[in-house]
């Protein structure tokens, strides 16, 4: 559950302990804890609704209890499955380059992600090889 709220939000890997409490099921906003003591509010993904309310009719008070050094869980399980590159936190970058490849304006993918800064934003967004064809289109009508 924690990569699919994660991988639909882009929270952090403490963010996806999300207690019920501050699930709107019926407005459909989340209201997550997030790093530095700070509030953030976001719709809930359509993506995972189904598995919240799953996981709440449980009788669940949070969507998932983190183990202590979560993050560690995560790195040796990325080496154990080949990718050593990886990190929980990569959910986040992935989420953040996906919004920018999809063309979502820059305040708007920090106000969904919580970024504050431009410049940490930025630090986020990985683009591929076949994100650079816009640039070729753009000089294909160019002379010089």
């Amino acid at each position: 559950m924690a990569f699919s709220i994660a991988m639909a939000t882009g929270c952090r890997l403490q963010e996806v302990s999300i207690d019920f409490r501050n699930i709107d099921f019926e407005l459909k906003f989340l209201h997550l804890h997030t790093k530095g003591g700070k509030h953030h509010t976001m719709p809930v993904p359509p993506s995972i609704e189904r598995l919240l309310v799953d996981a709440k009719v449980t009788g669940a008070k949070k969507t998932c209890t983190l183990p202590p050094m979560p993050s560690k869980h995560w790195w040796r399980f990325f080496r154990q499955i080949g990718l050593p590159h990886l990190s929980f936190h990569s959910t986040r970058v992935t989420v953040a380059s996906r919004l920018c490849r999809a063309g979502i304006q820059e305040r708007v993918a920090m106000r969904f992600l919580g970024h504050a800064s431009a410049t940490v934003h930025r630090i986020y967004k990985r683009m591929k090889v076949e994100d650079l064809n816009c640039c070729l289109r753009a000089l294909e009508g160019t002379k010089g």
